[in-house]
């Protein structure tokens, strides 16, 4: 099936949805009844020649009220809207995935030098798009994240960690978040999801509604440690051994 004829095929199953919930509401299908009947009405007077615009404009207007009131009636509108406008994209040759927020994807690249004495600092945080932390070497500080939608990478694998428990604290609404962690690094993860899995140590959670808790047996008696906490509507977190 391509496209058009699932486009029709779409449409078609819609209409009958509509007309369904049409008929099971008695107001509504007597709109649409006297609707239908005064642009019957409509059509046979004005094949005789005579002035029918008042009886057009009620047709319409019934017709049109019963079909605001179906839910499916809107279903339509929002489809077409959509899938026109995909083939808009699709003639004109441009990449529309490219211009969704939740497809750009971040990479964060985290190096370390030793801590500051009382270090200040500032950082500006975006919400949507990509963005890049670590481009520098940087005083080792908790990360702490808050991304609505989008793919996001943090990569530990050039990084010291200091000899104390670290953290990364992200919150997240959509999309897949992966963390890359060196070896020598003991893990405990508290990871909370209304939908999405977990991916650590080649086992797989899939929660709903569901908060998990993983704690490494070494973790206690390890000098460097890491907590992974984390808080995501919709999406998957992978910890990743490198």
């Amino acid at each position: 099936m391509n496209s058009w004829q699932f486009y029709i095929v779409v449409n078609i199953l819609l209409v009958i949805l509509s007309l369904w919930q049409i008929v099971g509401n008695i107001e509504l299908t007597i709109f649409l009844l006297l609707g239908s009947l005064s642009l019957f009405l409509h059509y046979i007077r004005k094949k005789k020649g005579k002035n029918t615009n008042l009886l057009l404009w009620i047709g319409c207007v019934l017709i049109f009220i019963s079909l605001i009131n179906s839910y499916a009636f809107w279903l339509i509108l929002i489809f077409n809207v959509l899938f026109l406008a995909l083939k808009g994209f699709e003639f004109a040759d441009i990449d529309f995935s490219s211009l969704l927020f939740w497809r750009k994807k971040e990479i964060i690249m985290v190096t370390t030098k030793e801590p500051e004495v009382n270090p200040r600092a500032i950082t500006k945080q975006k919400y949507f798009g990509s963005q890049m932390i670590g481009k520098q070497v940087f005083s080792w500080d908790d990360i702490n994240l808050s991304v609505f939608a989008g793919d996001t990478i943090i990569d530990l694998g050039n990084t010291l960690l200091p000899k104390k428990q670290n953290i990364i604290l992200f919150r997240k609404g959509f999309g897949r978040t992966r963390i890359l962690v060196p070896q020598g690094i003991s893990l405990e993860i508290q990871h909370v999801a209304f939908r999405g899995d977990l991916h650590v140590n080649e086992v797989i959670y899939s929660l709903n509604q569901e908060q998990v808790i993983i704690r490494e047996e070494i973790y206690t008696e390890s000098e460097r440690k890491l907590k992974i906490i984390s808080n995501v509507f919709v999406g998957d977190l992978e910890v990743i051994r490198i």
